[in-house]
């Protein structure tokens, strides 16, 4: 990395794992031992890799195209990269979909992602046992769900923010579970038949059998792997709430203590921009708050006046005077791990919204559809443009930045384009 850089590795609960890591990231921002001190500090926020290496990989691509772009004389920024255990929600290529036309194909990839996101070995051995029946056995889909809802969910109170678990996730009929799932699906697809690939569809009757269920079309050992996704989803929803109010807003409090010289901004990608938001939320100060395809409800801002009727969960980093410049937001509809995320539990809640999970949907993502509902004064809405482009980005505003032109999926937010957005919000 070009720029100078210090990590800091949190617990799952949010606590600092090495005091040592805190401290040299203290002094990295104060300027310790350097003949001047930084002007500017930027924090990085991976959100859905499963490694420190994947993440630093990561952190390393921007913050060097964003030392390539930056011009402006005595601009002295550094990098902190913040680092937590998530665990890999979606699948490579940034879909939660995912499948596979031959049922041998599908089981495999179940196993396999059950090994990789499921944290409990005894839970994931009750999964694992389950599968090769799924696609016949309504008893081992009762079986699945039960352990899914047992050791992978967590406490519905602690996921209750804009977007809850659906009931139906929690409790109830599983057979009828496994069909909503599966309406949802086919929602998403009648809107993007390109997705059916994706989706892992079959003829009636196909390789792998299940001709009626439900409608034939999806395998269950698919929609088990989506359901074993949104289980993760729904953890890790938790996890980095904890650690941006319990980590991360400890970090931003010594940094404005100990290097109030510097401008601190916080860039977070995926479920990285739910625990920077978080830390904000909780009255942590920052100059700019950078979300990249964020996973999270996209009424996560709104105040009482909004379509939910409720305050955001993060509303105070709009109007509580924590964040002081402003909030970059970049969305997608080509994110097909927020779309997806979002369509399939607006289907499970049986909202029938006329887009599943688009902007008029009670389950929509910020990632997909930008912040939604704030008062209009609050939010503006623009394009994210190729480098060059220059933003006029107001304090205390929500900047909705479209990124369909350039945002592929779900992962692909380390371009130049991006990180010309980033370095205006952060030193501007």
């Amino acid at each position: 990395m070009q720029l100078p850089y210090a990590p800091v590795e949190f617990t799952t609960s949010g606590a600092v794992a090495r005091t040592e890591q805190f401290d040299a990231a203290v002094a990295l921002a104060k300027g310790v031992g350097r003949a001047s001190p930084p002007t500017h500090v930027l924090c990085l926020c991976h959100g859905w890799n499963n490694t420190v290496q994947d993440a630093e990989r990561f952190y390393t691509v921007l913050a060097d195209r964003i030392a390539a772009q930056q011009r402006a004389p005595g601009v002295r920024p550094v990098v902190v990269g913040l680092l937590w255990p998530s665990v890999q929600w979606a699948d490579e290529g940034g879909t939660i979909a995912g499948g596979a036309l031959a049922a041998v194909d599908a089981a495999t990839r179940l196993a396999d992602r059950i090994d990789a996101t499921v944290e409990d070995p005894a839970a994931a051995a009750a999964l694992r046992a389950q599968v090769p029946l799924l696609d016949h056995s309504p008893g081992a889909r009762a079986a699945f769900v039960e352990a899914l809802r047992r050791s992978v969910l967590p406490s519905p109170d602690a996921v209750a923010d804009d977007d809850p678990m659906p009931s139906p996730l929690l409790h109830g009929d599983v057979e009828e579970l496994f069909r909503q799932v599966e309406q949802g699906y086919l929602g998403v697809l009648a809107r993007s038949p390109q997705l059916l690939a994706h989706a892992g569809a079959r003829p009636v009757g196909g390789p792998g059998g299940a001709a009626g269920f439900g409608d034939g079309f999806l395998s269950p050992l698919v929609l088990a792997r989506f359901l074993l996704n949104m289980g993760t989803y729904y953890r890790m929803k938790e996890r980095a709430g904890d650690v941006g109010r319990n980590g991360v807003a400890r970090l931003l409090r010594r940094l404005a203590t100990e290097a109030g010289g510097a401008s601190v901004s916080l860039v977070g990608h995926s479920f990285g921009a739910r625990v920077i938001s978080a830390a904000a939320a909780d009255g942590a100060p920052a100059h700019a708050l950078c979300l990249l395809q964020g996973a999270f409800s996209q009424f996560a801002f709104d105040d009482a006046t909004g379509p939910l009727g409720t305050v955001g969960a993060f509303r105070r980093a709009v109007r509580g005077g924590a964040v002081g410049g402003p909030i970059v937001v970049t969305h997608s509809q080509k994110d097909l791990a927020v779309r997806f995320a979002y369509a399939i539990a607006s289907r499970i809640a049986q909202q029938v919204a006329s887009g599943l999970g688009d902007r008029d949907d009670p389950y929509g993502g910020i990632g997909a559809n930008g912040a939604v509902g704030l008062p209009a004064v609050e939010v503006r809405e623009g394009t994210l443009g190729p480098v060059g482009t220059t933003y006029r980005f107001a304090e205390a505003r929500v900047h909705n930045l479209a990124g369909d032109a350039v945002i592929s999926g779900h992962g692909a937010v380390d371009g130049p384009e991006v990180a010309n957005a980033v370095r205006q919000a952060a030193f501007g």
